[in-house]
């Protein structure tokens, strides 16, 4: 204390009362200062410090002590937002509002109702979970002894009410009057839920106890589960059991009643006031409020099904430690703790992560680690759709790797393979996220894997390299990623002098490369460099028979004229490569590409074994066949060429150069958007400045449907080699209006892009077109609606949006109904497999939209000549969202 400070007179009443208010030590504050000091507090609680949490809530309870008349609701303010966002520890939280209501017993009183009101407006409001943790936090209020037994009781009831219905209602799958199925479930895991934490304690003081649990085993009972076949990861008997959760919660909680509530083992059952036990006995209790649940609206929202989602067994865990059985609680309490820490700092990967690893380490006997892995996997994987995007999930996974580098990677390449051996059963819907997650964690590990042991697993054997492959590296190329200049590595025969990363190709706008005539003599090229000119795309456009590729002779050019300009893109690929549709084979394929986005074609040839060229990707450089003047149209793409390279040759001479050209219309298209994208082929970025300049004249060409189909064939054809620039020009052009929605499904969905739709990125391009126009603002821009422009019709919107999801579903349909059923393991089985996956997955991701379809969906379900598996996919659809 310094030496010129004057002792404080304690003798008058009113420094008495002063130092009654404000405790010993406690600084006087502002008003702000001492909400964010209550804040930090009553924040402390949920974080893992040095001291313990009976420290804690000691030192709180008393700072607190003397403002609780002053701050009252500001305190309960912050409370509520706490239990919110750190529902793990309720329990602390409970026990502090349970000393406050020793010392206060109004303050007790005021924290039941303004709890019970903040869970009526979070019912209302359709807050699902938030109102759980409420609810969750009032029961930890009864272990305090601030509430009284019967009012929680009675709580409970008016939770069960809804359940209790009549038998015929769940056999056939309707909803009563009370609401649909999904919200009977909420209402019913919210009871069961919670009655680990106070059965005991209910089933000793209380008879009208066995008749919650008799109503909830009822209802149990009689649901049925029809969304477990369509919402399971696992299909066909593969993988772990998979079982509705809720079923699952029933479970474990009668097996936790038949062991008389026995408390789960490693403290999983957070109970801190038990330390204040003999304080809290004596405390008066209050009466919880009546609660008065919201009536079931049209248009309500409740949370989906959910299933259970496993990928280790009990033999997977180290021999010190072990996972606790499925069906037991302590199983399903680790899960929602670690989803709790989740849904808490999962924007935070550093700091979400640190406490992942802090609770492992507080339970070393239990295999925390593998449950984290399948819990965050699980989340990822989640059916329909899940609650984040996949690179949330797997940043988070990357930062757990870098924070526990001995031990966290081998559980998560132990799931991974598991993931990896169960391919063949895996739904569809999952496919896409476990490439991208996979890809991307590889991309940050420099893609160290053990690929030739996954090569095993599908029997692949080392072949020797041929023409149009990519050859094993040798010592003599350069080092360094960023220049190959050996010819062996690309798969052109002359080539590729710089082999820029794929994500960003920067392939030279330099024609030589492709201006050889003499084509490689393997017919197994990807891309040839005759073109295959004979093909129909409409009823407006002749056919002919596809002309075989002669092998042994040099391509001539066809100096016969064409009445049919090409308007199909390239696409013949390798039969090895193409036939090959079984999972594991095609997982692999996609996978290798994905990995080929995010470096360099060189890397992965260095690190990829032998056995899985195959699956390697071309590098990714422009086929510009119009660099032969003898063939039609090439006389047009020189002077186009010529005038289009000067950088300040005007659009609207280029477009008076075409409108005065002898050549057909569909050939101009062709070899005007070839031309466009052979000269912005360095990168995306001179792809985009091309169509940017370019764009208004594609716009008038662009007339119909058979015009922009010329359009994607000439992006196809010059990008054979790269289904990335495929995808990301073809989505440009969309976005800048120069193509139609409804032109791209019907390209995708065009007889010879078949074997493509086994493609991840045809879907991609689907999918971004969709979202494009269910987000009509990404057409237009930033400084949109103009004083006179008028406001978009928001049912024209809502129409385009689902004509063209109904496009989607009915020329799936059709493509599934004309493939002959073939049998198992061939190549058209796996087809099929494919595209019913694809169904299904188009469906639940555009649920919404779809269930104002349904009665159009019905109807094509019931038509009779329709595929049995067809319609069953549709029907399991119907079901699901009824």
């Amino acid at each position: 204390m310094s030496k010129n400070r004057r002792p404080r007179d304690l003798s008058s009443d009113e420094d008495s009362d002063e130092l009654e208010l404000w405790p010993a030590k406690m600084p006087r504050l502002s008003e702000a200062d001492c909400m964010d000091t209550f804040e930090g507090l009553i924040k402390d609680l949920s974080t893992q410090s040095g001291r313990s949490i009976e420290l804690k809530l000691e030192d709180l309870s008393f700072i607190l002590a003397g403002t609780l008349d002053s701050y009252s609701q500001d305190i309960l303010r912050i409370l509520a937002s706490c239990i919110v966002q750190h529902p793990s520890h309720g329990g602390a939280y409970a026990t502090f509002v349970g000393i406050m209501n020793i010392r206060n017993f109004q303050f007790g009183a005021e924290c039941v109702r303004f709890m019970m009101q903040k869970l009526s407006e979070s019912l209302l409001g359709q807050h699902w979970d938030n109102s759980h943790r409420l609810l969750t936090f009032l029961v930890d209020l009864f272990n305090c002894n601030v509430i009284t037994s019967g009012s929680l009781m009675s709580l409970f009831t008016r939770f069960t009410a809804e359940c209790e219905l009549r038998a015929e209602d769940e056999e056939d799958g309707k909803g009563s009057d009370s609401g649909p199925r999904a919200r009977r479930d909420w209402l019913a895991y919210c009871a069961l839920s919670t009655l680990p934490f106070v059965g005991r304690d209910l089933e000793y003081k209380l008879c009208e106890f066995q008749g919650l649990m008799l109503t909830l085993q009822i209802y149990v009972k009689k649901r049925v589960p029809r969304h477990v076949s369509i919402l399971s990861v696992w299909r066909l008997g593969g993988g772990c059991p998979q079982m509705d959760s809720l079923e699952v919660l029933w479970q474990q909680v009668d097996r936790l009643r038949d062991q008389q509530w026995a408390e789960p083992d490693h403290g999983l059952l957070q109970r801190p006031y038990r330390a204040f036990d003999a304080l809290l006995s004596a405390a008066p209790q209050h009466v919880l409020p009546q609660l008065e649940l919201p009536p079931h609206k049209p248009g309500s929202i409740y949370p989906p099904p959910r299933v259970v989602f496993r990928i280790f067994e009990f033999s997977s865990t180290p021999e010190d430690q072990h996972l606790p059985p499925t069906l037991s609680i302590e199983r399903h309490l680790l899960e929602v703790q670690i989803r709790h820490i989740l849904q808490a700092h999962h924007l935070e990967r550093k700091v979400c992560s640190e406490m992942l690893l802090a609770y492992a380490a507080a339970k070393t006997e239990l295999a925390v680690l593998h449950c984290i892995v399948e819990v965050i996997l699980g989340e990822m994987m989640q059916l329909p759709k899940s609650k984040w995007v996949t690179i949330n999930y797997g940043s988070l996974l990357i930062e757990l790797c870098k924070q526990l580098p001995e031990e966290f990677p081998a559980v998560l390449m132990q799931a991974t393979d598991i993931l990896f051996a169960q391919l063949d059963s895996m739904n569809v819907s999952c496919f896409d996220r476990l490439v991208n997650w996979l890809s991307h964690h590889l991309s940050n590990f420099h893609f160290n894997w053990h690929w030739q042991l996954w090569a095993q697993g599908i029997g692949l054997k080392s072949k020797p390299v041929e023409v149009g492959t990519t050859p094993k590296a040798e010592p003599k190329l350069n080092p360094d990623p960023k220049v190959n200049s050996d010819p062996k590595v690309s798969s052109d025969p002359k080539g590729s002098s710089d082999p820029k990363p794929i994500s960003d190709p920067k392939v030279s706008s330099d024609p030589k490369p492709s201006s050889d005539p003499k084509p490689s003599s393997d017919p197994k090229l990807i891309s040839d460099t005759k073109p295959n000119t004979d093909a129909k795309l409409n009823s407006d456009i002749k056919s002919n028979s596809d002309p075989k590729p002669n092998s042994s002779t040099t391509t001539t050019p066809n100096t016969t004229p064409n009445t049919t300009p090409n308007t199909t893109p390239n696409t013949t690929i390798s039969n090895e490569f193409r036939c090959d549709l079984q999972p594991k084979a095609v997982f692999l394929r996609e996978l290798i590409k994905k990995c080929a986005r995010l470096s360099y074609h060189y890397s992965l040839v260095k690190i990829i074994p032998e056995e899985m060229f195959k699956f390697l990707p071309q590098i990714a450089q422009p086929r510009f066949k119009y660099i032969d003047e003898l063939i039609p149209g090439g006389k047009l793409a020189l002077q186009l060429l010529e005038l289009m390279r000067n950088k300040r040759s005007d659009p609207d001479v280029v477009q008076a150069m075409l409108s005065a050209g002898s050549e057909l219309e569909l050939l101009k298209i062709n070899v005007f958007t070839q031309t466009c994208l052979h000269l912005g082929s360095k990168s995306f970025t001179h792809t985009f400045a091309m169509l940017a300049k370019y764009g208004p004249v594609l716009k008038s060409m662009a007339k119909g449907e058979v015009q922009q189909h010329a359009i994607l064939a000439g992006v196809f054809e010059l990008w054979a080699s790269s289904e990335q620039f495929k995808y990301v020009v073809s989505e440009k052009m969309l976005r800048m209006q120069i193509l139609d929605a409804k032109a791209i499904v019907s390209w995708v969905f065009a007889p010879f892009l078949r074997l493509e739709l086994t493609t991840m990125y045809v879907w991609e391009l689907l999918n971004a077109t969709v979202r494009t126009v269910k987000n009509p603002q990404r057409l237009r821009r930033r400084n949109r609606y103009s004083d006179d422009e008028e406001m978009p019709d928001m049912q024209e919107e809502e129409y385009k949006v689902k004509a063209i999801l109904m496009d989607i579903v009915q020329r799936l349909v059709k493509a599934l109904s004309a493939a002959p059923v073939e049998p198992v393991g061939s190549e058209g089985h796996y087809w099929t497999y494919w595209m019913l996956g694809r169904l299904e997955e188009m469906l639940f991701t555009y649920a919404e939209d779809y269930k104002t379809l349904t009665s159009k969906l019905v109807k094509i379900a019931q038509e009779p000549d329709l595929r049995r598996d067809i319609a069953k996919t549709i029907q399991a659809f119907l079901a699901s969202i009824i």
